[in-house]
């Protein structure tokens, strides 16, 4: 079993711990969090195999579960979210591919809602949550009441769960209830006698998780991975393949053989999954990049890392959402007018994002005076071909300069 390390976690100044744990040395960051009821440890034969695929990971036990701490506070599925985020912010400091099983998908799904910047991918293992066409949403409030009654209705239901863990638990496993073994038992009674668990489950009766699969996933769907075991014993799993299928168009779904725990039940064939799927996305992202420079030897690792590494700066969010405000209606034409005679343009002929033939051609035609410079390369000819671009530079400046 993998050692815990404690993080003290900040919530409206007042401190709780969570335990966590972190492996490996190299790759993309991938955070791993648990279903309703479960720990850290539930991921006990996926941390290593996503390691060994050249992978960091972190794995965390969310406030109110396991070895974490139950502070007498009201649990809700957007405080849990918060506290993935400030996990995220202060522990993994960087976007990371996010795998949630059970309610822990929801929380995932929540977090990539309201804080896209922090999630690279999603990776949904048998989610809470529905799929509901049409769905108009209501504004997402933090107010939150606990019913009448939901402390006796927790009571009742502790007991009833003590009695009965080793039941539910093996029903989770249909395929290989082995995997439901005295450990996870053991575990999941002893942190259901940790004070203030009678407050986490007084909670559950006021969870608001109306908000659908389909609207907190919306354009997200291509960086969406659904595994859905086939056998769940807790929800319709034919019934939510389809209605992905139908209204989440994008989302990659795989079907495999298990119940609601595919992860600790097939952990092999879920890892072989999720590894998969994340050096293909993590492949996506690097191709989008060079496809910008045709030249793509050019588009290395130093000018990847460094990109990847300043998105990662406090304010960038700030920055991006700026460009939504920009003003670029004024044309290089009436910028230029009266200075075309000093202008030189240097235009990849082969620039992915505009139209070059079109561009040089309007250039052309309405900034007559400018000396254009077509050469084979793409957005960035200066970094591209660089020698070639010096060159034209220098002989430019020497010109501009001898006149």
């Amino acid at each position: 079993m993998f050692p815990n390390k404690i993080l003290a976690m900040l919530f409206t100044s007042v401190e709780y711990l969570s335990s966590y744990t972190v492996a490996g040395n190299e790759g993309p960051a991938v955070l791993l969090v648990h279903g309703f009821g479960a720990f850290l440890e539930h991921y006990r034969d996926n941390v290593d195999s996503i390691v060994n695929s050249r992978n960091r990971v972190w794995t965390i036990t969310v406030l109110g579960f396991g070895k974490s701490e139950k502070p007498n506070i009201v649990y809700t599925e957007l405080l849990w979210s918060e506290m993935l985020r400030d996990f995220m912010i202060e522990v993994v400091g960087e976007p990371a591919h996010c795998v949630g099983n059970s309610i822990g998908g929801y929380f995932v799904s929540l977090m990539a809602f309201l804080w896209p910047d922090l999630v690279k991918s999603v990776i949904l293992v048998n989610s809470a949550g529905n799929v509901i066409p049409g769905y108009s949403p209501l504004p997402i409030s933090k107010e939150r009441r606990v019913p009448f009654g939901a402390q006796l209705g927790a009571r009742l239901l502790i007991l009833f769960l003590r009695f009965n863990v080793k039941k539910l638990l093996k029903d989770c496993y249909p395929v290989k209830p082995e995997r439901a073994d005295e450990f996870l038992i053991t575990e999941m009674l002893r942190a259901s006698q940790d004070p203030g668990v009678v407050m986490v489950l007084e909670s559950i009766f006021g969870f608001d998780l109306s908000r659908p699969l389909n609207y907190l996933l919306k354009g997200f769907e291509e960086k969406t991975l659904v595994i859905q075991g086939m056998k769940d014993p807790i929800s319709d799993p034919r019934k939510k393949v389809a209605l992905l299928k139908e209204f989440c168009p994008g989302m990659v779904i795989k079907k495999v053989n298990a119940g609601h725990c595919p992860h600790d039940e097939i952990p092999e064939e879920v890892n072989h999954i999720i590894c998969e799927w994340i050096a293909k996305v993590d492949n996506n992202e690097q191709q989008a990049l060079k496809s910008l420079i045709p030249k793509p030897e050019r588009a290395d690792e130093f000018l990847i890392t460094e990109m990847l590494r300043a998105s990662q700066d406090p304010g960038v969010v700030m920055v991006l959402e700026s460009i939504f405000g920009f003003d670029l209606s004024r044309p290089l034409n009436y910028l230029l007018k009266g200075f075309e005679e000093k202008t030189l343009v240097i235009q990849g002929m082969k620039d992915p994002i505009s139209d070059p033939r079109k561009k040089v051609a309007l250039l052309k035609e309405f900034c007559p005076g400018m000396v254009i410079k077509k050469v084979n390369a793409g957005h960035c000819p200066h970094d591209e071909i660089p020698e070639e671009v010096n060159h034209i530079i220098c002989e430019w400046i020497a010109k501009v300069d001898s006149q």
